[in-house]
């Protein structure tokens, strides 16, 4: 029997189903905890009582999601999967004041409405190990210099595609931990199952999802086919054209139909164009001052 506070996985994956799930699944309901927390800092002191109670770890807030903030939405599971004993906690005893104080359904407190099963718990569980090496992409590929430089985006872009293609295929992903033994050392893959605790129709809706979010990164993937993408693979010198020959050739369903001679046409265009001038004028410019 399905509790309360669960929303069923639905039956026929149509795309209103496959939106209304998306606002009453797991997901959805820590959305709607985060609302719930903006609007009563009655809740937000219970949360932190209930970390106090249960915890002898340090007190933290929720993390609220929106559609502005990058990786919001892992970072949302990650605090919900961190504080998920407190969480339970929390509503446990909200209930339980409740229900002692007549337990009428008006008054019952709108929060505990978004209560997750453990069935639900699970999914969260494995949309965060799906979400998590994309928030590390995303950090290698900020700010300036040597992190975030133009000669990093194809390959990790096919780190991602690859992470996606594991996670649909085998239900696997590799998440870097530290080593043990190694603390400060560098950190090592680990492969973890995503959908081995699911039931078959979590399986099938957590595949859309991922299949979803691989047309949309293939999209992105294809709009680095600008020239200064490749070039700056090319004139990397630790990764030159043989780089970008083997971040190709890694996965061949990925290529751009003759892909190695357009990119070395545009490129040969370019330098004849706007650099090869320059080398003569350099020449001259050197002589002139040695003289």
């Amino acid at each position: 029997m399905v509790e309360k506070f669960e929303c069923p996985v639905p039956q026929r994956l149509t795309t209103a189903a496959f939106y209304r799930y998306g606002r009453g699944g797991p997901l959805g309901k820590l959305h709607n905890i985060s609302s719930c927390f903006h609007r009563s800092s009655q809740l937000v002191n219970a949360f932190r009582k209930a970390q106090a109670e249960i915890e002898d770890l340090p007190i933290k807030d929720w993390v609220h999601n929106n559609a502005t903030r990058w990786h919001s939405d892992e970072a949302m599971t990650a605090r919900a999967l961190e504080k998920k004993l407190s969480l339970n906690r929390m509503m446990s005893l909200l209930e339980e004041q409740w229900r002692m104080t007549g337990g009428k359904k008006d008054d019952e407190p709108s929060v505990l409405k978004y209560r997750l099963s453990p069935s639900e718990w699970q999914m969260v569980d494995s949309m965060h190990k799906v979400l998590e090496p994309f928030k590390m992409s995303a950090k290698k590929l900020q700010g300036n210099g040597p992190s975030g430089a133009l000669d990093q985006y194809f390959p990790e872009l096919e780190l991602l595609l690859d992470h996606l293609e594991m996670c649909i295929d085998n239900g696997i992903c590799y998440l870097e931990v530290e080593d043990p033994h190694n603390p400060t050392g560098p950190k090592m893959p680990v492969a973890h199952p995503i959908w081995k605790e699911l039931d078959h129709p979590r399986k099938r809706l957590l595949k859309l999802h991922l299949r979803f979010g691989y047309h949309k990164l293939q999209a992105y993937y294809h709009k680095l086919t600008n020239l200064a993408y490749v070039a700056a693979v090319i004139f990397n010198p630790t990764m030159k054209l043989k780089g970008l020959t083997s971040i190709f050739n890694a996965e061949p369903v990925r290529q751009q139909p003759s892909w190695r001679d357009v990119y070395l046409d545009r490129l040969r265009r370019l330098w004849e164009r706007d650099y090869k001038s320059r080398l003569a004028s350099y020449k001259n410019l050197k002589f002139g001052l040695e003289y």
